[in-house]
């Protein structure tokens, strides 16, 4: 999987370049990043786990166990 930040998308797609790999789990599927752009989170499907992606250091900081193949993921903001 392939994750490209609004701060580095002009980099990569001036130059063609990938800016970092980060292993995750079996068969991601679906990625979404928290408003403040500090974490990603990726559903593995073969694995079924979301990794938990800390932006700055582009590392997988843990691996969540959930149901059988998670396809879907979402993050926003609650309205009060």
């Amino acid at each position: 999987m392939v994750l490209v930040l609004m701060s580095q998308i002009k980099t990569a797609i001036l130059f063609h370049t990938v800016i970092d790999t980060i292993s995750v789990g079996l068969s991601p599927d679906q990625v979404t990043i928290i408003p403040d752009g500090t974490r990603a989170y990726v559903t593995n499907q073969a694995s079924n786990t979301v990794s938990v992606i800390d932006i700055a250091t582009n590392t997988v900081i843990t691996n969540i166990p959930v149901g059988v193949a998670p396809t879907g993921i979402a993050t926003g903001t609650i309205c009060e």
